[in-house]
């Protein structure tokens, strides 16, 4: 089981392991209405992301995959939910960037 504590470390929602990156997120779907600066809030729960699309048949987590992708500049493929594909709550694990980048582009 993964934990995102990690000594020495200040952000509890991001760490890096063997060159990949891992990110909690909590999903918040069927907004009808974002804006750029309202999609991307950090919060007690971690990164929370709004999103359009319902959570039915995976299609949040699509759009999970495609907004994140697009705001840090990497390929859909780079992105995958290792945990809580059915929860709100997801640890994702990013490829081909830094933490810092991460970090930077989502204000953290």
């Amino acid at each position: 089981m993964l934990s995102l504590k990690k000594k020495n470390s200040e952000n509890k929602w991001i760490f890096e392991k063997n060159g990949d990156i891992f990110l909690k997120v909590h999903v918040i779907p069927n907004v009808k209405k974002i804006s750029d600066n309202q999609r991307f809030l950090v919060s007690e729960n971690g990164i929370e992301i709004r999103l359009q699309a319902v959570p039915k048949g995976g299609q949040a987590n699509r759009e999970l995959i495609e907004v994140l992708a697009k705001k840090l500049g990497v390929k859909k493929r780079d992105i995958e939910i290792i945990k809580g594909e059915k929860a709100r709550t997801k640890i994702l694990r990013i490829r081909n960037i830094d933490i810092t980048t991460i970090q930077k582009v989502l204000g953290l």
